[in-house]
């Protein structure tokens, strides 16, 4: 159901586009024949289409775990690091040290693992999308 449901907002986003880009071009008259360049760059980003929409899948597929490994390291070092400095009482030592840690790493995996889920699938969707099967659209 996800796979079907990110194809159609992949295909939504390029119908989208192509009418948005095709108004803010100007109109332009070449003065010769009607069979110009226009049919031939239709043709080349309708036939692009499932080429991208694939680039945004893989994008997807790679960048989410990509992204929720970073957010949750650094969800944990930032959380555990805030505690160990300020929040909790007593003077520093390896006891505060490690209810920083204890208390960090867990909030850090469930607020990366958010985190990293939302920010892994828009640059998939459109990295994937713009660069299809670059290192942009899996956030490397």
């Amino acid at each position: 159901m996800r796979f079907q449901h990110s194809i159609s907002i992949v295909l939504a986003a390029t119908l989208l586009s192509w009418t948005g880009a095709a108004q803010a071009k100007p109109a332009r008259h070449t003065g010769g024949s009607s069979t110009g360049s226009a049919p031939q760059g239709f043709l080349t980003r309708v036939l692009s289409v499932p080429f991208r929409s694939a680039g945004a899948v893989v994008g997807v597929a790679l960048g989410v775990p990509i992204h929720v490994g970073r957010s949750v390291v650094a969800d944990s070092r930032s959380t555990s690091s805030s505690l160990e400095n300020g929040s909790l009482a007593g003077a520093p030592g390896p006891v505060r040290s490690a209810l920083g840690t204890a208390v960090g790493v867990p909030v850090g995996i469930v607020t990366g693992a958010v985190r990293g889920s939302v920010e892994g699938t828009g640059q998939g969707l459109t990295g994937g999308y713009k660069r299809p099967f670059s290192s942009q659209s899996v956030g490397l």
